[in-house]
């Protein structure tokens, strides 16, 4: 019989440098999901950044939100789902 030799695999198709997403679960769902949630509902870097924050301090969600914009002063329109 022929041993097949372990291919590692063709990087012919990556691209530079390959972003890796940590994954962290909040009692809220996880962190890739909420974030992805938070930037289609207008949210920009910096206040999911805080969002972030607040959420590994142990808030729950509808609250971190509440606090970065009141923080801010302000939310995007399309962020009513999150109160």
């Amino acid at each position: 019989m022929l041993k097949r030799a372990k291919s590692r695999g063709s990087s012919k198709f990556l691209s530079g440098e390959t972003k890796i997403r940590k994954r962290e679960v909040f009692p809220d769902g996880d962190w890739l999901t909420i974030d992805d949630d938070l930037a289609m509902s207008g949210w920009d870097t910096v206040q999911r950044e805080d969002i972030h924050a607040c959420l590994r301090r142990g808030m729950p969600l509808p609250f971190a939100v509440r606090q970065v914009a009141i923080k801010l002063g302000r939310c995007p329109i399309r962020s009513k789902s999150f109160f």
